[in-house]
């Protein structure tokens, strides 16, 4: 019975970005987990279709999504649905529209951005009317700008998370989400207590499973708030960062 469980960033933990290597330690890692009866699940703000792409590099036990607004164990099977308000959904949709900001809406199938609003590039979207967004159950929401109008974004919607992993865009989410949330939900799920679990990242959006969990690594290339948030900090990715914290932690 596996009484353990690791929860894994991707982004800047377990693959370089943009490039999208996993280092050959951290596969080695992984693998020892497996071996050793360790649950394995990612933890990312991604949405779940666009990150099970990891699979093609480990069969991970379950993926956190959305910054812990989705849960899913290894058969797609949703353990866990945070949705934002329609409410939120419906201000963010008037921001974009007054703003003429470029606000992505996310749930667990695709990606919208309003008809409205002119597209600047990046990954493919589809456009949505406004009539069409509102039906739709939103797990995340995507603002691309300036990180200096992150204030004033929180105080508008002081309903909602708004943190950044990388610069350029932010996550959005409940105030009362997080991946946090998300891992204390899967906890119980599985019977698992807190103490057993240990989370590893290195971005923004990491911070708050970094404080939830005791036993938290930060990567050695994050910031210096996240660093602070975690229980250890070890190595860059590109240095066996991974490998040497779950080695640190006798896991492997």
């Amino acid at each position: 019975m596996n009484n353990k469980i690791v929860f894994f960033d991707i982004d800047g933990t377990l693959i370089t970005s943009p490039e999208k290597i996993m280092p050959e330690s951290t596969k080695k890692a992984l693998n020892l987990l497996r071996k050793n009866g360790i649950l394995v699940f990612i933890a990312t703000g991604r949405a779940y279709w666009y990150a099970n792409f990891m699979d093609d590099y480990f069969d991970f036990d379950g993926y956190l999504c959305c910054n812990g607004q989705y849960c899913v164990d290894k058969t797609q099977k949703v353990l866990f649905k945070n949705t934002i308000s329609h409410k939120s959904v419906n201000d963010f949709i008037s921001y974009a529209m007054q703003e003429n900001e470029l606000v992505e809406f996310v749930d667990d199938k695709n990606r919208y951005v309003l008809k409205d609003i002119k597209r600047r590039g990046w990954h493919p979207v589809i456009p949505i009317s406004t009539s069409e967004l509102q039906k739709k159950d939103i797990l995340l929401i995507n603002i691309f700008n300036d990180l200096n109008n992150d204030k004033n974004l929180k105080k508008r919607f002081s309903d909602c998370q708004i943190v950044r992993w990388i610069d350029g865009f932010a996550d959005v989410y409940p105030i009362e989400g997080g991946k946090d949330i998300g891992i204390k939900h899967v906890l119980e799920i599985y019977g698992l207590d807190l103490e057993n679990a240990v989370a590893i990242g290195d971005g923004g959006n990491d911070v708050s499973m970094l404080k939830y969990v005791p036993n938290s690594i930060a990567m050695g290339n994050a910031k210096e708030f996240v660093k602070e948030s975690a229980t250890y900090v070890t190595d860059d990715i590109e240095k066996d960062g991974v490998y040497n914290a779950l080695k640190r932690l006798k896991l492997i």
